[in-house]
């Protein structure tokens, strides 16, 4: 198995649940939306359809990349979308950040994850920068080498590690989960060290 995996399985799991709390909880997103002016202020009910829009492609893509399926595009196209979301995120955080700096994210629904501005919402960038590029760059290996797997579904990297120790799936499983749940809250954690530094005389 190769060492990447992890990372492209943490990116698929935060994917899915960050979809999935934007479909449960779409007003956090809604409202991020609203703020960035990219939908009319008074539209509330087009501004929580896009957020659960949003959360759909984010899940297909997630399930996908976990469980994988037979009219799945290949890794280029997988891996690419995937870069295309991060990217677009960026987008969407810088401009946000322009016009409100202060305004939650909604990236994770109503649940308080989103991160905000200051040192949260440069390191929120600073992560999904480096996530778009290192997914975008598989997706270009796909590209040049399509004989080589460059990814694999979470199922069936389960599967075949289950096939060699029960104890192998479950760690990796384990390490999976706390690399995206650390991508999530990872930002937040950054920026409110680095501000509380900041603050110390």
């Amino acid at each position: 198995m190769s060492p990447h995996l992890g990372f492209f399985h943490a990116v698929f799991v935060l994917l899915t649940a960050s979809g999935g709390l934007k479909l449960i909880r779409p007003a956090a997103s809604s409202r991020a939306l609203r703020s960035a002016q990219l939908l009319p202020m008074g539209r509330r009910s087009l501004a929580r359809s896009a957020g659960r829009s949003l959360g759909g492609i984010e899940v297909v893509v997630g399930l996908v990349g976990l469980l994988g399926a037979a009219w799945a595009a290949p890794d280029v196209a997988l891996l690419g979308t995937t870069s295309a979301l991060f990217a677009g995120f960026n987008l969407f955080l810088i401009r946000l950040r322009r016009i409100d700096a202060s305004a939650d994210c909604g990236c994770f629904g109503d649940s308080g994850v989103g991160v905000q501005g200051g040192s949260s919402g440069r390191w929120h960038l600073w992560l999904n920068g480096v996530t778009a590029l290192m997914v975008g760059l598989a997706a270009g290996l796909a590209v040049l080498s399509p004989g080589l797997a460059v990814q694999a579904p979470l199922l069936v990297t389960m599967a075949e590690l289950a096939s060699e120790s029960l104890l192998s799936a479950a760690s990796y499983s384990v390490l999976v989960a706390t690399l995206a749940w650390l991508m999530a809250v990872g930002p937040g954690l950054l920026g409110g060290l680095a501000e509380l530094r900041m603050a110390q005389p």
